[in-house]
């Protein structure tokens, strides 16, 4: 037993060949060969492309906006209550608009009270517009920084808002652009000559001009339009009528803003530039955001003003040469526009001697200069034509609330400093 024993323990075993351990007759336990063995290694974990908290943190969001607007609100509630007490103590429980708008209120409305509150009115509706639209761009603007880090990585691109995010309830906009185009001296002095002329003529035809509309009432803000067909082409006729609460001077000053709103060199050159004439040249860009569409159009006109003793009259002729519509060229085509402004004081009714008011009268005429007879048969010459007489209506209302944001703007100031 000790001679196998010792045979035993000294028998080498190959593991690898099969027919030797086939026949080893036992193996204990504690002998046997085990493979070794590799632990499964753990997947990496997949990269979410979305956040699945988005419902959440939109809910945060929300809440820490009411939250603000709850401050918000509850701060211009105590304000109000304690001018209404304020009030209350002096015996006057009157809270109007004109109060929102901050003017002094009319301790005893008049017959020329609706003038002002129509001015106050819109003063409060833009207010109230303006907030809102604040409020609006400031949740649109955390959505567009967020989207902006996420783009940032792959794109490496700034977001930036869309023209109908931005856009006000106006969707018509008129700008000055540069065009290019080849000079030609003899026909630009033509058209300056033919200019100068208009323009004489022009301030010797105002009275008639608004004849037609003197007896419509001028109590309210007024506005006609008339189609007028002539020998060979067709005008279009605005009327329109304002009164405003400001002196006529203050009214009359205001008036050239709209014409020195663009630097003289910027967009085109001037030619003449005085405080009561302007001839000038330049390029302009009519654009419907709510359409999509666009024309270019090169335009030449003559501007003078007339200060009399008692009214104040603007008069303009335009040489309107449209370069492009919808991206297309455009050739031949031509419009003359006339324009007249009068400027005077107004008395609303007897009470109202001592405030100053003033009736703005307005009217534009519009021409289309078609020489060849297919262009005015054609359908793209329509559409232009239509495309321009929309925006110029549009151009008058946006004229006259730019000089009433003027004026007022300059009424608060000169009682803040009082």
């Amino acid at each position: 037993m000790t001679t196998q024993a010792q045979q035993f323990d000294t028998t080498t075993i190959d593991i690898g060949n099969p027919v030797a351990l086939e026949a080893m007759p036992f193996l204990p336990p504690s002998f046997g060969v085990t493979a070794p063995t590799t632990l499964p290694q753990p997947r990496p974990k997949k990269q979410r492309n979305y956040n699945p908290n988005k419902a959440r943190d939109e809910r945060k969001r929300e809440l820490e906006y009411l939250r603000n607007e709850v401050e918000e609100l509850g701060f211009k509630l105590e304000h109000l209550q304690a001018i209404k007490a304020d009030r209350a103590l002096r015996g006057d429980e009157t809270l109007g608009s004109q109060l929102a708008s901050g003017l002094p209120l009319l301790e005893n409305p008049g017959p020329n009270h609706f003038v002002w509150e129509q001015t106050c009115a819109r003063q409060l509706n833009c207010r109230l517009r303006s907030e809102r639209e604040n409020i609006h761009l400031k949740l649109l603007l955390k959505k567009q920084i967020q989207v902006a880090k996420s783009m940032e990585k792959l794109l490496n691109k700034r977001t930036k808002l869309t023209a109908a995010e931005t856009s006000g309830s106006n969707n018509k906009r008129t700008i000055r652009v540069h065009v290019s185009l080849e000079d030609n001296v003899v026909e630009d002095v033509i058209v300056y000559e033919e200019l100068n002329m208009g323009v004489e003529v022009s301030y010797q035809e105002v009275e008639t001009m608004f004849a037609s509309n003197e007896l419509l009432p001028v109590t309210a803000p007024m506005r006609n339009v008339q189609m007028l067909d002539g020998e060979n082409s067709m005008s279009l006729k605005i009327y329109d009528n304002k009164v405003m609460p400001f002196s006529m001077h203050a009214t009359g000053e205001a008036w050239r803003c709209p014409w020195n709103h663009f630097s003289p060199n910027r967009c085109g050159f001037r030619i003449e530039n005085t405080d009561d004439s302007i001839v000038e040249q330049f390029g302009m860009e009519m654009s419907d955001t709510k359409t999509k569409t666009a024309a270019k159009f090169f335009v030449q006109q003559r501007l003078r003003r007339y200060v009399e003793k008692d009214r104040i009259v603007i008069v303009w002729q335009s040489h309107i040469e449209p370069l492009e519509f919808s991206n297309k060229k455009l050739a031949g085509i031509r419009y003359r526009e006339k324009g007249y402004v009068i400027i005077k004081p107004h008395n609303v009714s007897e009470a109202s001697d001592d405030e100053a008011y003033t009736l703005v009268q307005t009217c534009y005429v519009i021409t289309p200069d078609l020489p060849n007879q297919r262009l005015s048969d054609n359908n793209k010459t329509g559409a232009l034509t239509e495309f321009v007489l929309s925006a110029t209506v549009d151009n008058i209302s946006t004229s006259t609330d730019m000089i009433e944001n003027l004026l007022v703007d300059q009424e608060l100031q000169q009682r803040s400093c009082i």
